[in-house]
């Protein structure tokens, strides 16, 4: 099965005929009908009768966004992780600790795959629904626009290693054979949000299809994951490395999210070019990007200051709006003052990150 995942990963099949997480076929007789976003989020966080925000602008209550997937990914694999981060949540819920500082009892790798489980299943979700304000047009399309999915399916090969209990490794075009060589599918961080005294939603999810990125905010704690082959990472985590020794207010991390998605957009497309290939010798998926090892995949390309701008009123919480002041090419927003220097959203200055 694991070669051919690699050989097919491009294919979308059906979800009536196939579990979308790990590729195995499953009849309706096995199938198991998932919440996209856990249930035990849901419940603990009242999000039941929210509203989730679909890629078309639509609306849809977060209970009703489900999807059937096999009886072995929702009871075994994937179960035994929200099993585990349920009862992290529950624990620091009755002591009321931090569940910023226990979410590191969960490996990154773990962390990845629950992020990627969602975003591909949203993604696959709307893939299959028509989206209704394109009914009249000359061409129907779905929630999640066709042209788009092609440039997800690699996703959905992270998610299908991740269910079939396979490794996920990444190299660079140039790279020898040599595992040594072998780096991360993704690129992801952990922030620590403090809310400074200010009434904020404990719960927030946004993600971006072009970025290849999911974000969530739960509780103090905020994860950003992308999934570039760790380029991110290696090449622009020292511009958020100051923001892991502070607190930050929600506000800014909505912030953080969209600077991270738009520095995606930046990439060179050959850094968004990915070409897999199974590794018997490590069992795993092994994905290359066409990009060389020594070259930063963000230089050389001219910044979009109103790409940046967009980006950041897309992510804001209702209610926010950006607020960008732009003195030649430098920008004071919510995160960073004109001397770079973290701000202080609630006192309105400048603040230490020691």
């Amino acid at each position: 099965m694991s070669a051919e995942l690699v050989e097919q990963y491009q294919e979308i099949l059906p979800l009536e005929t196939h579990c979308p997480l790990c590729r195995r076929p499953s009849s309706r007789s096995d199938a198991t009908s998932e919440h996209i976003i856990p249930a035990w989020l849901q419940t603990r966080l009242s999000l039941r009768d929210r509203l989730l925000t679909l890629p078309n602008g639509r609306r849809r209550h977060y209970r009703s966004v489900r999807v059937d997937i096999c009886s072995a990914c929702n009871n075994q694999r994937f179960s035994q992780l929200e099993n585990r981060l349920t009862r992290i949540w529950d624990r620091c819920a009755c002591d009321e600790s931090s569940f910023y500082d226990a979410s590191f009892e969960i490996a990154d790798d773990d962390v990845a795959a629950w992020l990627g489980k969602m975003f591909w299943l949203l993604a696959r979700l709307g893939f299959e629904t028509p989206d209704p304000t394109t009914r009249n047009a000359e061409c129907v399309d779905t929630v999640v626009p066709q042209d788009l999915m092609p440039f997800m399916t690699w996703l959905g090969l992270y998610v299908a290693s991740y269910a079939l209990e396979k490794r996920a490794l990444s190299c660079y075009s140039d790279d020898t054979a040599d595992p040594a060589n072998y780096g991360r599918s993704y690129s992801l961080y952990r922030f620590r949000i403090d809310d400074q005294g200010q009434p904020i939603e404990r719960f927030n999810l946004i993600d971006h299809y072009l970025s290849m990125g999911i974000a969530m905010r739960l509780g103090d704690l905020g994860l950003v994951c992308l999934y570039d082959d760790e380029l991110h990472a290696r090449w622009r985590s020292a511009y958020y490395a100051d923001l892991s020794s502070t607190w930050v207010h929600s506000v800014q991390f909505s912030e953080i999210v969209a600077r991270m998605f738009y520095d995606q957009l930046m990439l060179h497309p050959l850094a968004r070019d990915f070409t897999p290939f199974w590794n018997s010798s490590l069992d795993a998926v092994i994905t290359c990007n066409g990009f060389k090892r020594g070259a930063d995949p963000y230089w050389g390309l001219s910044d979009d200051p109103d790409l940046y701008a967009d980006m950041l009123n897309r992510v804001m919480p209702d209610g926010t709006h950006a607020q960008i002041e732009r003195v030649g090419d430098q920008f004071t927003t919510f995160l960073r003052d004109r001397a770079g220097n973290l701000w202080d959203v609630v006192n309105n200055c400048p603040r230490s990150t020691a």
